[in-house]
C-alpha cells in the first residue's frame, strides 16, 4: 500500500486486533500491523452525493473491538455537525453514529472537534464551547457542559472516573486543573498551579498512572496530583526559562520514575533526557542530549 503523509499523520494502533488506522481527508483505514497490508476502509458519511465535505477531524480512538473516528463538516456547510462514528475493527462496518449540530461559520467561537477521549465506556468529545459525555456502548448523551466561560482550556486525560480539564486563569502564571465525574459531568475538584498552558502553542499534557496525574507544562514543569482530591503531591521544574518555543516530550511512567525530554539553554543549546522519582519528585539523573544538526522544527518524541 502506498499511504500519502495525510494518512499518517494521525495513525492509532491496536494490538490487540493487530491493526493500525489512519485518516485521509474523509475516510479511516485499517491495516494489518504485522505485513502493512490493507485490511478495510471507511468513508464518512456525505451530506451531498458525489462532494467531500465532511471530513475526518480528529485522530481514530482505539475501544474494546470498536474504533471511533470523528467527522467535521466545512464551514460553509448549512446545517453544520460534528459526527461520531464507532467502526466494528473486524469489518469497518459502522455500530452506531452520533451527530452535534455545530451551528454556521458565524458563530464565535467556532464549534469544531477539538478533542476525543475515551474511559471507563465513556466518550468525551470537546467542540470548542462545550464538552459532551456518551455512551461508548451505543453513543447515548450522558451530558454535556458548558465551556464557553472558560478561558484557553484543554482535555489532558481520562481516568479513575473522572475526565481532566486544564483551564488558564485571569492571573498570569496559573492554570487550574479540574477532575470532573465521568458519570454526569459535575465537577469533583479544582486546583490552582503555577505554571503556563496553551492549547496550541505550549499544551498541557497529562498522564494518569494508578491513583496518580502526572502534568508537564510547556515550560517543563512537572507535578503530580492525588487524582482523588486534586491535592499536590510534589512539583518538579525542569527549565530556567523556555528555549525557542521548543516544547518538553510527553511524559513517560515507568516503575518507579518519570521521564520526559526538555530543552537546556547554555553555550550549545541541547535537549536532556530527566528521570524524576515518581514517589517524591527529586530528580534522580539527567543525561545531555545533542541537538540534531537538522533545519526545521524538532520535537522531541520519547515512548517506553
Amino acid at each position: 500500500m502506498e499511504a500519502g503523509p495525510e494518512f499518517w499523520m494521525e495513525p492509532a494502533v491496536d494490538e490487540v486486533a493487530g491493526q493500525v488506522y489512519g485518516v485521509d481527508v474523509s475516510s479511516v483505514k485499517a491495516l494489518n500491523l504485522s505485513d502493512g497490508q490493507d485490511r478495510w476502509s471507511y468513508r464518512l458519511p456525505q451530506k451531498r452525493a458525489g462532494e467531500t465535505i465532511t471530513g475526518a477531524r480528529l485522530a481514530p480512538v482505539v475501544g474494546e473491538k470498536v474504533i471511533y473516528v470523528v467527522g467535521d463538516d466545512l464551514g460553509t456547510v448549512k446545517g453544520r455537525a460534528a459526527t461520531v462514528v464507532a467502526l466494528d475493527v473486524s469489518t469497518g462496518k459502522p455500530r452506531w453514529t452520533r451527530s452535534f449540530p455545530e451551528g454556521g461559520a458565524e458563530a464565535y467561537p467556532l464549534r469544531v472537534p477539538q478533542a476525543l477521549l475515551l474511559g471507563e465506556g465513556v466518550l468525551c468529545l470537546d467542540l470548542n464551547d462545550e464538552i459532551f459525555g456518551m455512551r461508548a456502548s451505543d453513543g447515548r448523551q450522558l451530558w454535556q457542559v458548558n465551556s464557553s466561560r472558560w478561558k484557553d482550556y484543554q482535555l489532558i486525560g481520562v481516568g479513575q472516573g473522572r475526565l481532566y480539564v486544564a483551564k488558564e486563569e485571569n492571573q498570569e502564571g496559573k492554570i487550574q486543573v479540574s477532575g470532573l465525574r465521568l458519570e454526569d459531568g459535575q465537577v469533583s475538584w479544582s486546583v490552582e498551579l503555577a505554571g503556563e498552558s496553551d492549547r496550541f502553542a505550549a499544551p498541557l499534557q497529562g498522564v494518569m498512572e494508578g491513583q496518580v496525574l502526572y502534568l508537564v507544562d510547556g515550560q517543563g514543569r512537572v507535578e503530580a496530583l492525588d487524582e482523588q482530591r486534586g491535592r499536590v503531591l510534589w512539583q518538579r521544574g525542569l527549565m530556567q526559562e523556555s528555549v525557542g518555543g521548543l516544547l518538553p516530550s510527553r511524559l513517560v511512567v515507568g516503575g518507579s520514575d518519570v521521564y520526559v525530554i526538555t530543552m537546556q539553554k547554555n553555550v550549545n543549546d541541547q535537549f536532556v533526557l530527566n528521570d524524576i522519582d515518581k514517589s517524591s519528585g527529586q530528580e534522580t539523573w539527567k543525561v545531555d542530549l545533542p541537538l540534531p544538526e537538522v533545519k526545521g522544527w524538532i520535537m522531541p518524541v520519547l515512548a517506553m
